[in-house]
């Protein structure tokens, strides 16, 4: 290995011995939550992916087929995924890193540079695609009831298959200073944003153009068959992998091995291709993106400072602070890329609810949907409020004296985020949970009480973030990622977590009740008789006005009340 590839590895392997360390330095809270959910999470797909394998093993006459396209599928959705995330990651991290600018500077080989960036990125994209590949092969193994030797081997063909969509991605990144010299990371977020919508869109239109009454028919199953026949092209990665899984578990070495090797010799192909281009490319693809850049003039005036500014209850200075909140988070790729992300999965399916024919079940059904699309919708909520708000006091970093000897009080920059937070978490639960009732065509009272809810929903996770992010201020990290690690940030999460989930598990069984009361169904209809619908209703009323009001002021005064005594 050469000594400047060395030295560069050895830096990361020192900086991961040092992070396992200071582990011990981590809060116990924030370890214990993360080891949970994550146990917790990939049980939960193992518990899924068994269910599924022991369902489909029913259907022997097409129980091959069937499991082949869903491997196909599956494989073919993580290559394009991974080629999108190496992407993104290799473009940021060769042409848009302080990391990269060092060392284009030094006497390092351009090609030692790829591999050192290409192993880190190919670490920090692939670790999902374990995390979701084992449980769905032990799930298959334990219901296919396959030899020991499935396992281990299983794992080789995940090792190698990773190196391809990688490699891919290495090759595309290396002529887009060549192609498009000014792209710049928001660009290329927006670009593969619209593809990623016009292919899904593509595919459920595919699917979306049956009667209804044709569905779910042998003939429908044939036709699905057939728009999933591209997955297993020989000409795909993905099919190689499915195809040496399904030929492993039979214990049909020779398919084994033929396809071991081929998955082999393509990614080193790749790799070698990829690793000649970036020794000829590199440094002159860098130069161009260097001497590209373009100072933007940001005028005052916009539309967004005139919304901003007209809100009627805020003062001046508070609607400046908002304005600026807004404009760092629109001005930061990474930040809306991930919002992006975490709504835009959730509004694609909640889109297309119609599509899956939820809108025509009975009202047990639609309560059932709508209750668990209002929780989806406020798990997020608590992710955006974690992840972009609560780092919004500690980001402030050094430059916070400059607001210490502004004329505006600590209190009113408090509740100046605070109404940030609580205008950006009430649009987005309220059109998520409204386009939802109205996909579902829920009645208009199940549609006007998670109206309602959502009011309380973003009220009391602002009220807790901005509160518990003044108790907790840290000012001394410039990364939004350490802010939210540390204690006060799992805290934060924990508790929005536990209050959401209790409020939308009360309402759910309280509007099953009465809907079950109302179309008379026995098994609840003597509860509600007893003890009364408009009791229940108004009990539930009060136990959620009462919890989010006290989960929203009890953090946001002890906050205030704290933050006047800072010193900085």
């Amino acid at each position: 290995m050469p000594p400047d590839l060395q030295v560069l590895l050895w830096k990361h392997k020192a900086t991961l011995r040092n992070y396992l360390i200071g582990l011990k330095d981590q809060s116990p809270l924030k370890i214990f939550v993360i080891t949970c959910f994550s146990i917790g999470f990939w049980v939960g797909l193992y518990g899924l992916f068994f269910s599924g394998f022991q369902f489909l093993n029913g259907f022997t006459d097409v129980l091959d087929l069937v499991i082949s396209l869903l491997f196909s599928l599956f494989y073919l959705t993580l290559t394009l995924m991974l080629i999108l995330s190496n992407a993104i990651l290799l473009f940021s991290a060769l042409y848009h890193s302080e990391e990269s600018d060092f060392l284009a500077n030094k006497p390092i080989y351009s090609g030692n540079i790829f591999i050192y960036f290409f192993v880190l990125c190919l670490f920090y994209s692939s670790w999902a695609f374990l995390f979701l590949g084992t449980p769905l092969m032990l799930a298959y193994g334990i219901v296919k009831q396959v030899h020991i030797s499935f396992y281990p081997i299983v794992l080789l063909y995940f090792m190698i298959f990773m190196l391809i969509p990688a490699a891919i991605s290495s090759i595309l990144v290396v002529f887009v200073p060549f192609i498009l010299p000014k792209l710049s990371l928001k660009k290329i977020g927006i670009v593969l944003a619209i593809l990623l919508i016009l292919t899904v869109g593509y595919f459920l239109f595919q699917f979306d153009n049956t009667e209804e009454s044709e569905k779910y028919t042998e003939q429908w199953l044939t036709s699905i068959f057939d728009k999933l026949s591209f997955t297993r092209s020989i000409y795909l990665p993905s099919f190689w992998i499915t195809r040496g899984t399904l030929s492993l578990a039979n214990q049909e070495w020779k398919e084994v091995g033929y396809n071991l090797l081929l998955l082999m010799s393509n990614a080193l192909f790749l790799l070698m291709l990829s690793y000649w281009l970036f020794e000829k490319l590199y440094f002159s693809g860098f130069q161009r993106i260097s001497g590209s850049g373009i100072k933007k003039l940001y005028r005052t005036g916009s539309r967004l400072e005139q919304i901003v500014m007209s809100i009627p209850f805020l003062a001046n200075d508070s609607k400046i602070l908002v304005l600026k909140d807004i404009r760092n988070f629109l001005r930061d790729p990474v930040q809306y890329g991930q919002f992006l992300i975490l709504f835009g999965l959730l509004g694609f399916y909640i889109l297309n609810l119609r599509t899956l024919a939820y809108d025509g079940k009975d009202i047990f059904w639609k309560n059932l949907i709508a209750f668990l699309n209002l929780g989806a919708t406020s798990l997020c909520l608590s992710t955006y409020a974690s992840r972009f708000i609560y780092p919004l006091i500690s980001l402030e970093g050094k430059r916070f004296w400059i607001l210490g000897v502004s004329p505006l009080s600590r209190k009113r920059l408090l509740w100046a985020k605070f109404f940030f937070s609580f205008f950006s978490l009430l649009c987005i639960s309220e059109t998520l949970v409204l386009t939802s009732c109205l996909m579902l065509k829920v009645p208009w009272s199940l549609t006007l009480l998670q109206a309602v809810t959502c009011i309380f929903f973003s009220f009391g996770i602002s009220g807790l973030t901005v509160g518990l992010s003044a108790i907790y201020m840290n000012l001394k990290d410039s990364d939004p990622a350490k802010i939210v690690s540390g204690f006060g940030g799992t805290l934060n999460l924990v508790l929005a977590i536990f209050y959401l989930v209790s409020i939308t598990l009360t309402e759910a069984i309280v509007s099953y009740m009465v809907h079950a009361s109302i179309q008379r169904y026995e098994k609840f209809y003597w509860l509600t008789q007893s003890v009364g619908i408009n009791f229940m209703m108004i009990a539930t009323g009060i136990l959620v006005v009462v919890l989010s009001l006290s989960v929203c002021f009890i953090p946001m005064f002890l906050g205030i009340k704290k933050f006047e005594t800072m010193q900085f």
